[in-house]
């Protein structure tokens, strides 16, 4: 492959000048194929991303925009970067609601940069979903991202349903709602690193690896509301979901193993 720049003898003068850093990042050379394409041919800029990426910084926020579900969206500091496993949250949220009377309104909790209520917007029809956001920063973006897809989706700043008014309860809520610690991770490919570098609300919860999750199943427990829960729950073991299904009470519970670290919570009303 040609290097008409010199791409490649950066990346061999950063290995030697930052053998620590390297080896930490394990930056693959599909990363650095995106790095060497968003720099355009300019080689100064390709040194200043390549020394943000050995920095920790996710390659998201370099690039400016993520993939998902084959789309793409807006990405920057202000948001969480979308786990490419939540796809499966989408799935499983997608064909349930398809299944059910139209129209059907829904609730995303911590929407951040709009891309999993994006997604659910462009593919289920008759679905409407209103984002809650605890940190305004995000919410300009969210809309810039639902704007670009051309869909309406509706954005509160809010903690939890704080901000929900007089509007009918959601059917349905659903949330990749900050879970685990350093230890509970998707994979090697992204260290507990990756995720502080994101904003502080967004990675990890305040009380305990299940405790915004816990907050919520309350806050609708609190409610009265019928509404129907669906939590990504991620690589959490037993006894951490475990602790969700204590707070939920009476409410019907099923776990599902979405992929081999990937589960997923789901609670109804209970029928009595």
């Amino acid at each position: 492959m040609s290097d008409p720049i010199g791409t490649a003898a950066v990346v061999a003068e950063f290995m030697h000048l930052y053998p620590g850093a390297w080896a930490q990042e394990g930056i693959p050379d599909t990363e650095i194929d995106a790095l060497i394409a968003a720099s355009r041919g300019d080689l100064a800029r390709f040194r200043r991303y390549l020394k943000r990426r050995l920095h920790g910084d996710p390659l998201a926020y370099i690039l400016g925009q993520i993939s998902f579900a084959g789309r793409q969206f807006a990405i920057d500091r202000r948001a969480y970067v979308t786990d490419p496993e939540t796809v499966h949250l989408v799935k499983t949220v997608g064909d349930w609601a398809r299944l059910q009377p139209a129209p059907l309104r829904a609730a995303e909790i911590g929407v951040g940069a709009g891309v999993l209520a994006i997604t659910l917007l462009l593919e289920v029809p008759g679905l409407s979903i209103t984002g809650l956001e605890l940190d305004a920063a995000v919410i300009d973006l969210c809309r810039e991202n639902a704007a670009r897809h051309g869909v309406g989706l509706e954005v509160l700043e809010s903690d939890m349903f704080a901000a929900w008014g007089d509007r009918p309860p959601p059917d349905i809520a659903y949330a990749d709602l900050p879970w685990g610690d350093d230890t509970t991770l998707y994979g090697d490919d992204r260290d507990a690193g990756h995720y502080h570098n994101m904003p502080p609300t967004s990675a990890f919860p305040l009380s305990g690896r299940t405790g915004t999750h816990q907050e919520l199943v309350r806050a609708v427990q609190q409610l009265g509301w019928p509404t129907q829960l669906w939590l990504n729950c991620g690589t959490l073991p037993d006894s951490d979901i475990a602790d969700i299904i204590g707070a939920a009470g009476k409410m019907r519970v099923n776990v599902l193993t979405a992929a081999p670290n990937v589960r997923l919570l789901h609670l109804a009303p209970s029928e009595g």
